[in-house]
């Protein structure tokens, strides 16, 4: 999920880029973006393509069960592509279509990624802080607004 859908509700059609990008790099990896990934691992896939990428592992990245079986210079272009999609600033991701050109290989030079969100990371905030998390908890859940729903019921003549 996008993190500004996620922490704001805001959605575009780069929330559906950032989602694709997302499904490229579980793809590229064997692996799912979830709450068991991030228990495992104790950060998210996402932080993970990023940390390897930038560490220049890539190859450690991709599914073993994978080896030998694609291009090199295309799995990198797909993972580079991915990052590309999950950056935090919706600005900074590419459009769909630009997507599709780098994925085909029709770009020669793909911009560098910038570092992905780390909003669901894992830290623990210190003790004292954890009263004032539940407050800002509480106020912000009672904040929310309750959407009545209405539902139309189609009767033949």
């Amino acid at each position: 999920m996008a993190p500004e859908y996620a922490m704001g509700g805001v959605f575009s059609v780069k929330s559906d880029v950032y989602s694709f990008g997302v499904l490229v790099l579980e793809i590229l990896s064997g692996q799912r973006n979830g709450a068991m990934y991030l228990q495992e691992h104790q950060h998210t896939l996402i932080q993970d393509a990023w940390r390897m990428w930038s560490e220049d592992k890539a190859a450690e990245f991709m599914d073993a069960s994978l080896a030998g079986s694609y291009a090199k210079e295309e799995a990198w272009r797909c993972y580079h592509a991915g990052l590309l999609c999950v950056q935090e600033s919706p600005e900074l991701r590419p459009t769909m279509s630009s997507v599709v050109l780098m994925l085909i290989g029709d770009q020669a030079q793909l911009p560098a990624p910038e570092q992905p969100p780390l909003f669901a990371s894992p830290k623990k905030a210190p003790a004292s802080d954890q009263s004032s998390l539940a407050v800002r908890s509480d106020t912000t859940s009672k904040t929310h607004s309750v959407n009545d729903v209405s539902i139309t019921m189609i009767q033949p003549r």
